[in-house]
């Protein structure tokens, strides 16, 4: 990928695609840098250690969302290391991938552990406007809390690709190397889990309104899965238990205070139980700044929202009973 050796293509193409998609160049313009990112760990001799995941990986890899979606999450995949081991890995991979970009050491939440890497990059700006609920920045986070499965290997592209292939414009594609490259990816079901967590970690927060408006993208990312029969019957069939109990017991090993988060029952969060009621004071923030990031204009409604919360309860109302039996 080489299209921002050139800044009058890059900018042209950045623009066409924008008003394509109807979203900000801004957007489409911090897409390219974050795929270019991606596409160096497609040619990153590891590669097969570290596995994509995260909502990126939903927009970018397994294509189930229609968002703008900024930061980029990977796992190691190294069950026989140690943690010296891995945070030398992690150490190197990260070298190895961000040389396009400009480091920010310092920069507020950065962490640097032997299991969590968590660092920011600047890249190149040609287009400026409000990032609204993004960032200027790029985060990049590599963990190794747990084993990533199921993994599987999937296509990934610049949204300035799709939009040339669209316009029939592959003589652009191969000059600039802009095709579409493998990246070993997080299975859709995994993700699901970890972004209901997600939730369930906010809605217990002190401040959990504005936990939950910071992580207003997770309602949209869950809608968008569970549209699709494969990944909706498992959470109605409770067969997503399993899963959910391994990406909690995770979390508990991760994190010293996940107990404030898991140690009361989780069929008492009132945003799952009460949803008509708690949903409508995170609605302004779900259609106004978060709609600008995505793409096709089609937001699930207020009816599809709450009938995923409902879901969701029933799916903890089933794991509280199974923890009380395993407590019996």
């Amino acid at each position: 990928m080489d299209l921002h050796a050139e800044k009058d293509a890059f900018t042209d193409i950045i623009s066409g695609a924008a008003r394509y998609f109807n979203i900000s160049e801004i957007y489409i313009e911090k897409d390219y840098w974050v795929t270019l990112l991606l596409y160096r760990l497609s040619q990153y001799e590891k590669k097969d250690r570290l596995i994509f995941k995260g909502g990126t990986a939903l927009a970018k890899a397994s294509r189930i969302i229609n968002r703008f979606s900024e930061d980029i999450d990977l796992a190691v995949l190294m069950p026989e290391a140690n943690g010296n081991q891995i945070k030398t890995f992690m150490r190197h991979a990260e070298t190895a991938i961000t040389t396009d970009l400009i480091a920010l050491p310092g920069y507020s939440g950065e962490s640097k552990g032997s299991v969590f890497r968590k660092t920011y990059y600047r890249y190149p700006q040609e287009f400026q406007g409000d990032f609204a609920q993004a960032s200027q920045v790029i985060l990049l986070e590599i963990n190794a809390f747990n084993k990533p499965e199921p993994v599987y290997p999937l296509p990934v592209c610049a949204l300035i690709t799709d939009f040339l292939k669209l316009h029939d414009q592959k003589p652009l594609i191969d000059k600039y190397h802009l095709d579409r490259f493998i990246l070993f990816t997080l299975g859709i079901e995994r993700t699901l889990t970890e972004k209901l967590v997600a939730l369930i970690k906010a809605a217990r927060s002190p401040d959990a309104l504005m936990q939950l408006t910071i992580k207003i993208r997770h309602f949209y990312d869950i809608c968008m899965i569970l549209r699709h029969a494969d990944y909706s019957i498992p959470l109605y069939d409770l067969t997503l238990l399993p899963l959910l109990q391994s990406v909690v017991d995770a979390d508990r090993q991760q994190f010293t205070n996940a107990g404030n988060w898991f140690n009361e029952p989780l069929d008492t969060i009132p945003l799952f139980c009460q949803p008509e009621k708690y949903w409508p004071a995170l609605n302004s923030a779900f259609r106004q700044s978060f709609a600008l990031m995505v793409f096709d204009n089609e937001l699930p409604d207020d009816k599809e929202v709450i009938a995923a919360l409902n879901a969701i309860q029933r799916l903890l109302t089933h794991y509280q009973l199974q923890a009380g039996m395993r407590q019996a």
